[in-house]
């Protein structure tokens, strides 16, 4: 059998689509609702609404065919006292579960970058 080449195919693709993203997301939230110090952030979040918008930005972000629709990330996060360490904890468990998901190490690496440029976005605390 050919090895599939998937050097051309975006990372939207890779992670397989709407779907995967949408599980990627739905097993985040899991994680970042019982974190002790970030779930508190989401007692008044619709969870539903809170992981479709996240799904929309993550699969528009990889190169999905869709743009996101939803506020900025700066916007959506201001006064909210995310920290440094907060916004760490979250990455942490985002590496976590695209890898518990088997997903490629690239893809992972692609994720990841995202979440890490929008830290100046999403932290409101220098601490």
């Amino acid at each position: 059998m050919d090895d599939v080449d998937t050097s051309t195919e975006s990372p939207y693709t890779r992670l397989g689509g709407h779907a995967g993203v949408e599980r990627a997301v739905a097993a985040l939230y899991v994680r970042i609702w019982a974190d002790p110090e970030l779930g508190p952030y989401f007692h008044r979040t619709d969870k539903d609404a809170q992981r479709r918008r996240l799904t929309q930005l993550l699969a528009a972000a990889l190169g999905g065919p869709d743009a996101y629709t939803g506020k900025g990330l700066r916007q959506a996060h201001a006064g909210r006292g995310i920290t440094h360490r907060h916004f760490s904890i979250l990455a942490s468990h985002a590496a976590d579960v695209l890898t518990d998901l088997g997903v490629e190490d690239e893809v992972v690496d692609d994720v990841l970058e995202f979440i890490a440029s929008a830290r100046p976005d999403v932290v409101g605390d220098p601490t």
